[in-house]
Formats: C-alpha cells, structure tokens, sequence
C-alpha cells in the first residue's frame, strides 16, 4: 500500500471551472470524516472499485497565497486497485440553491456547469415538489451526471415495501415524466439517491442507472428490486457487524436489474462484489 501524508485534496484558490471553495465548505467537509476513513474513489464514480481511503483530513493555511487554504489528508493508496487514467485527488459537495416553501418531495443537485443555468433551475424546480441544488464535484473534468435524492427516509421494518412502492418510488418516476426531460436534453444524466433506516441505523442507497435509460432504469418495478436487494443483505449481516453508511447499486443490463456492486462500512472498510 502506497501512502501520501498530507496530500492536498482542495482548496479556495480559483480553480479551472472559474470557481472558488470557501474556507467554511472545507472546514465541514474535514468535520464530517472527522475520525473516519473517507473511501477513494475513481472518476466520482462510486460503481466503480474503491482504490484506498483517506484519513486525517483538515484544513491549513496555503504557505505560497495568503488568506487561501488546503484540504489536506492523508492518502492511503490500494497499488494493484489503481487505474493507469487515474489522473489526481478531488473531493465533492452538494448545496441547496433554491428550496419549496412547502415541503418537497425530490431534490435535484445539477453538476457543473449547468448550476449556473438559472432557466434550467427554473425549469426543474417546482415548489411543494422540487427544489434545486448544486453538486461541486472539483475534479479535472467537468461531470455532466445530476443527482435525484428521494426527501422521504425508507425505514426497513414490517411494510416498508408497501410504502416504497405506493409512495416513494412513484414521486421519483413522477419526476422523470414532469422534470426530467429538462436534463436529459441539455445531456446531463442522473444517479438516484434513497436515505433508509434499518436497524436504528441510517445509511444511504445509490442507484446508478444506464446513462441514457435512466426513465426505464429507475422505473417503481426496478427500484423496489434494488430495494430488497439491499434489505435482503442488510438482514443477513451479523448482528455485531459494523453499520453500513452507503449501499451503491449499478444497473446490470443483461440481467434487466440493479445489482450491488459495493457497499461502504461505517469503518471506513468497503466491500465489493468482485
């Protein structure tokens, strides 16, 4: 294992998107991994195998630009897990832009640079069902994927089915048929993301569809396969195992189903399905 101390990850300097991070969003980015190991992943692309982790992240002072600062960690590299295009370290958050005045049912996060597209927002957003956000992801290439995040928590006890197939699930293809044409003809694609509870823990579950068959993909059938997939592992892992924080499912077009493809452990550990 190849380890990097105190590699930079970010900062507040103007970056090539024409951008800045600000002190504040570094110091809670660090405070949220505060003493957890933060999973390194490929290309912002959480189906694809997790190449080390990420420890002691914090925020100094840039010696060489005064009033800047560095996100900074230290790096813990898996050698044979490394893709040869691998090309740097970045790190990524999401923001709200524009909420309902009522309580929304989705929340739409845009990629960059369609976030500074105040037509799209107004297109997508929808007060008492839509509200708007940012996803910042600080890499080397622009990102053109949106992120869908279900309001409504699935909690994993006796009947979660019926509520996740009579409620929550369809308010997301309800999306795809009223908003999500707005995306797809600008080109941006879509993961979904679903907050659960299960056991008196929460964690997260990620669908990540066919780029160009997200509609079908994430259909209310396909959704709640996904899910029982997911409730159906949780349920099998002993019970002193250590929490799970994020099940990430990829969708498997010759099985016609979403499949896990990894899942994220509350110690920093990950298992793959390879």
């Amino acid at each position: 294992m190849k380890t990097i101390p105190s590699q930079i990850l970010a900062g507040t300097r103007l970056d090539r998107q024409g951008e800045r991070n600000s002190k504040n969003v570094l110091e809670n980015y660090a405070a949220a991994y505060a003493g957890k190991r933060l999973p390194l992943n490929q290309h912002h692309d959480l189906s694809l195998p997790v190449i080390g982790y990420i420890e002691n992240l914090r925020v100094i002072a840039d010696q060489t630009s005064p009033d800047d600062w560095h996100l900074v960690g230290d790096v813990f590299l898996e050698g044979d897990g490394v893709d040869p295009k691998f090309g740097g370290f970045s790190f990524s958050y999401m923001e709200k832009l524009r909420n309902s005045q009522s309580q929304e049912r989705i929340e739409v996060f845009l990629p960059h640079p369609h976030y500074n597209d105040l037509s799209l927002i107004d297109e997508v957003f929808e007060d008492g069902y839509v509200s708007v956000g940012k996803i910042v992801r600080k890499g080397a290439s622009p990102e053109t994927v949106a992120l869908i995040v279900s309001v409504a928590v699935a909690v994993l006890q006796p009947a979660w089915e019926d509520v996740f197939r009579s409620k929550i699930a369809p308010a997301v293809t309800d999306f795809f048929q009223r908003r999500f044409g707005s995306l797809s003809t600008r080109g941006i694609s879509c993961d979904y993301l679903q907050h659960i509870d299960y056991c008196g823990h929460s964690a997260q579950v990620l669908f990540v569809p066919l780029r160009g068959m997200e509609s079908s993909c994430l259909s209310i059938e396909k959704l709640y396969g996904g899910m029982l997939m997911v409730s159906d592992y949780l349920n099998a892992l002993d019970v002193n195992h250590v929490p799970a924080l994020k099940i990430i499912l990829a969708f498997d077009k010759a099985q016609g189903m979403f499949a896990i493809r990894a899942v994220h452990f509350s110690d920093g550990s990950v298992k793959t399905d390879g």
